[in-house]
């Protein structure tokens, strides 16, 4: 996770209006709100002010009597809030970004409050590096150019690491291998074999799906060339997006995950079909697990396509995870 957005911090200054009831002149409230150990500024007396904090990142506000403070937070997690009647402290956690209105108001004068706005971009997810012997089980579903549905579990297991390039056996419900991949540590694919040990594939540069951290917005344009020993090559040029955070139900659990949109363009294929295609694909990455969980891929071919057995539609979705 990077490193905080510049710190800021705010005060908030609320002069005492008129004369109090005491026969002196009350202090006037002050807030001050730091994150990351960055100092305020102050602002007038019933003005607004705005802090903005990374989420997952700590914030802290300090008043300079006694008050009694309101949270008001939108599409934001506040955890372990430590709450005096000076000073109010927590965590700020926000998948999709969001925002916390915290109000002050003072306990000797409710007449006198101070109120801040904390801004709370996306979060920032950090890649969550493979392991030996993690395990993740798909149910995935062919659907053909000829309305023909084919499907299969597979799993996927990650059988060993070497320095930093992990490699993964996909295998059927007979526990057959049908294919090997090697990834690196942010799971993005290097080579393919299909059928194991006999026609390796290579991505040059590698395939990156996944382009760290994500969050929220981000937007990124890979390209590959796929390359493979018995002859096939095609090139690959992608738009990628990360649209949202979205809980997604599936047979492995309720899981966070960010939805993320892939549009590619196929050129230099020499299938005997096509020289180009296209795909629409979305896959929902999971914050838990560091991995995609479910994916649809949509595909696009040229008009006049004559073999019907191609894929139109594939998915996978999880049915089983083994940290």
């Amino acid at each position: 996770m990077q490193k905080l957005i510049a710190g800021m911090a705010i005060s908030a200054l609320l002069a005492a209006c008129g004369g109090g009831g005491d026969g002196g002149t009350a202090s006037p409230l002050s807030v001050g709100a730091t994150s990351d150990g960055a100092k305020s500024t102050s602002v007038a007396a019933g003005q607004s002010a705005s802090l903005t904090v990374e989420s997952g990142k700590e914030v802290k506000l300090d008043a300079n009597q006694a008050v009694t403070w309101t949270a008001t937070p939108s599409k934001t997690t506040i955890s372990s809030p430590a709450i005096t009647e000076q000073s109010w402290r927590a965590a700020l956690t926000s998948p999709e970004g969001g925002t916390v209105t915290l109000k002050a108001v003072s306990v000797s004068n409710p007449a006198n409050s101070a109120t801040i706005t904390i801004t709370v971009p996306p979060h920032r997810y950090a890649a969550i590096a493979p392991r030996v012997g993690e395990a993740i089980t798909f149910n995935e579903s062919n659907l053909q150019l000829n309305g023909t549905t084919v499907t299969k579990p597979l799993t996927y297991t990650t059988t060993a690491i070497a320095n930093g390039i992990a490699t993964l056996v996909a295998t059927d419900a007979t526990n057959t291998v049908v294919e090997t991949y090697t990834q690196d540590g942010d799971r993005n694919r290097l080579t393919r074999s299909r059928p194991p040990g006999t026609n390796q594939c290579t991505y040059a540069p590698k395939r990156d799906l996944y382009n760290f951290p994500l969050y929220v917005g981000k937007t990124w344009s890979p390209a590959w060339t796929l390359n493979c020993a018995l002859g096939y090559h095609e090139t690959a040029a992608v738009n990628a997006v990360v649209e949202g955070f979205e809980q997604l139900g599936t047979p492995a659990g309720t899981l966070d995950t960010l939805r993320i949109r892939y549009v590619v363009a196929y050129t230099n294929s020499n299938d005997v079909n096509f020289t180009t295609y296209s795909e629409n694909d979305v896959c929902w990455w999971s914050t838990k697990y560091g991995r995609a969980v479910k994916c649809q891929f949509d595909y696009t071919y040229p008009a006049g396509m004559a073999d019907l057995t191609y894929k139109k539609t594939y998915t996978q979705v999880a049915a089983s995870v083994s940290p």
